[in-house]
């Protein structure tokens, strides 16, 4: 870590510390307050998050917002969010003008474009609410969510049962908007609070290898077929024996091999590793808010508290169960894997994912760019 990044450790932790020994001797003498006990929480938190993700230090204390950090008289998180709200409006007026630039072609959807988009269209009717799925972008704990309004399961049923977390299973019971006529499908669009989480695209690329390209104890026959296409495209015609087939089975591309493939074959991919802008079209769907991953958690306790929805139905890591949700972003390293691949191959992939880089820093102009 730079020594710019440890002295700016060092002042945040400093601070903290500060801060709660403050609030102790402003009470003391007194009866203690909730104010006390969620001050040394929050502090604790937040420690231990900078210690966790030094990596992306700097970048994740600026999406901090200063809301974060204050209580109301009862004690609680502020219940308006006026950062929230402010960055909400903030980005419909950025996309207004962002989706009058774009070129017309790359809004003439196929018909296969616009079915992809009302199936990743998820809705509840007793809220009236609409989430764009884009896989790689939290989607799991947000279908979970939906399942518990369409109240299928309770919460109980998932924490002490410990269903397990399946798109073919329980998941099933979610509500997308292909299933409706078009008259229906329209009137909820123009009326429910619409939201689209985003991610930058070259981080959401490597999560995407990491997770289903990459892993060893991978099950799944398409993702499985997908790694033994990349590798007799990009490593057996030089390395090996095109008909070695049980070196394939046990063989697992390089992130080189697979920035390759995508490169030339993404067409061929699943929506994991398909553009946010064909996946949710935002020029075509006026979207309420694009939650940042980053801060997603709090990005969401905003709209479960507008639409009172209980917070306990959008699961955390801690009350989840660390062998249903993924690791933290924050330990990856994800500009180390574009290290390994040569410019000429950087750019190239750059050049396909242009389009949604253009879309994510235009909703996030603060968010780092490994490369411009």
């Amino acid at each position: 870590m730079s020594l710019v990044k440890r002295l700016f450790t060092i002042i945040i932790l400093l601070s903290i510390f500060s801060l709660f020994i403050l609030t102790l001797f402003r009470n003391y003498g007194k009866k203690k307050r909730p104010e006390v006990d969620l001050l040394l929480v929050q502090s604790l938190l937040i420690a231990k998050d900078i210690i966790k993700s030094r990596g992306h230090m700097v970048e994740r204390v600026q999406e901090i917002p200063d809301v974060l950090l204050t209580t109301n008289s009862s004690g609680n998180k502020p219940s308006n969010f006026p950062d929230v709200v402010a960055r909400s409006e903030w980005q419909q007026e950025t996309m207004s003008n962002y989706c009058l630039g774009i070129n017309g072609s790359l809004l003439n959807y196929s018909r296969e474009q616009n079915e992809m988009l009302y199936k990743h269209l998820i809705y509840n009717d007793k809220y009236g609410i609409i989430y764009c799925v884009v896989p790689k972008i939290g989607c799991t704990k947000m279908k979970l969510l939906f399942v518990l309004l369409e109240e299928h399961y309770t919460l109980e049923d998932l924490l002490v049962r410990n269903l397990s977390v399946s798109h073919k299973s329980h998941l099933r019971n979610v509500k997308t908007l292909w299933e409706l006529s078009a008259t229906k499908r329209e009137a909820r669009m123009r009326s429910y609070y619409k939201y689209m989480p985003v991610r930058d695209p070259l981080e959401r690329l490597v999560s995407s290898y990491l997770n289903k390209i990459s892993r060893r104890n991978m099950r799944s026959k398409f993702f499985l077929n997908l790694r033994q296409d990349i590798i007799r495209e990009f490593r057996l015609p030089s390395d090996t024996n095109k008909n070695a087939s049980d070196d394939i089975d046990s063989m697992v591309p390089t992130f080189k091999e697979f920035v390759q493939y995508f490169i030339e074959y993404r067409h061929l991919m699943d929506n994991h590793f398909q553009p946010m802008l064909d996946i949710c079209q935002p020029c075509l769907v006026k979207y309420d808010f694009y939650p940042n991953f980053h801060s997603l958690s709090y990005d969401m306790d905003y709209i479960l508290q507008v639409f009172g929805i209980p917070r306990d139905f959008y699961f955390n890591d801690v009350r989840i169960g660390a062998s249903l949700m993924p690791k933290p972003a924050a330990q990856f390293n994800y500009s180390s894997y574009y290290d390994q691949i040569d410019e000429n191959i950087r750019a190239k992939l750059i050049e396909k994912l242009k389009p949604d880089m253009q879309f994510y820093h235009q909703l996030y102009p603060r968010m780092q760019k490994y490369y411009s």
